[in-house]
């Protein structure tokens, strides 16, 4: 923008720091009618009287028009601007109409808009946003948000990259998850513990009843022998210790497999969501 090309490095940061604090926009012209300024004064404004339009109370100090009473902090703004940059400053208010100003069919504006294009003002302090339409005629501040107070907390510390994941649950959490793994292989375990001593009970059992039953059978039954070896062939028999620890294996590789799966997508998600961000 025209109003910082030739201020120096450390009263710019000033400026800016200045502008985007307090005053929501100024409007630079791109020139000026009054032969006692110089061609580049725009570029520099140390010890200059400057020309400026407002709209606004307490910077427009006359009675008779109505202006609105919201321009406190513009005034502050202006005045420390002033005292650092070492120029003076005088209110020339629109006499059409106490606004920014609207485009006329013959290419006109009217407002502060009006008289930066027709060079009566040097600089503009007022509630503007930039548009494409005003680009030839004037320069635009950054557009800045004023806020009474605010909440002010330290930036939080980046976490590792690679562990930054695990930040979405708490430590309880992960000790719950880890707690709920070790139970269910344990219960299982307990339940085959049980389920194998009463197969091993009720084996001797069962041997003994088929045993009484093939001696009491009556002596015609010929195939008695044929149909025992059928039946033992289609009898379920349980699964050994070596079948159902493989089979409690494959289950918790499985359930491992599941959580690293959940892992590596909730990383994804996160690293998506931060790549968005930037």
């Amino acid at each position: 923008m025209l109003l910082l090309k030739k201020i120096p490095s450390s009263r710019y940061q000033l400026l800016v720091y200045l502008a985007l604090l307090c005053t929501p926009s100024f409007s630079i012209g791109s020139g000026s009618v009054y032969a006692h300024r110089d061609e580049g004064h725009l570029q520099s404004m140390y010890k200059k009287h400057l020309l400026i339009s407002s709209t606004r109370s307490p910077l427009v100090k006359k009675p008779e028009l109505a202006v609105v009473s919201s321009g406190k902090m513009e005034k502050i703004i202006l005045d420390i601007l002033a005292d650092h940059l070492g120029f003076t400053y005088e209110i020339v208010p629109p006499r059409d109409i106490l606004s920014t100003g609207f485009l006329q069919r013959n290419g006109s504006w009217t407002g502060t808009t009006g008289q930066l294009q027709r060079k009566e003002v040097d600089m503009c302090v007022t509630w503007s946003a930039a548009a494409l339409s005003k680009a030839k005629i004037l320069d635009n501040s950054y557009p800045v948000v004023y806020a009474d107070s605010a909440i002010i907390i330290p930036f939080p510390k980046e976490n590792s990259r690679v562990w930054f994941g695990t930040s979405s649950f708490q430590y309880w959490a992960w000790i719950a998850i880890l707690i709920t793994f070790i139970a269910t292989i344990l219960i299982s375990w307990i339940i085959f513990r049980i389920d194998s001593s009463r197969v091993e009970v009720k084996a001797p059992n069962l041997t003994g009843l088929i045993q009484y039953a093939e001696r009491t059978a009556k002596s015609q039954n010929r195939c008695r022998v044929s149909e025992m070896v059928n039946a033992q062939a289609h009898k379920i028999t349980p699964l050994g210790r070596t079948e159902m620890s493989g089979s409690f294996v494959i289950l918790a590789l499985g359930m491992a497999i599941s959580f690293c799966v959940f892992l590596v997508e909730l990383i994804i998600t996160k690293m998506k969501k931060a790549s968005a961000r930037k």
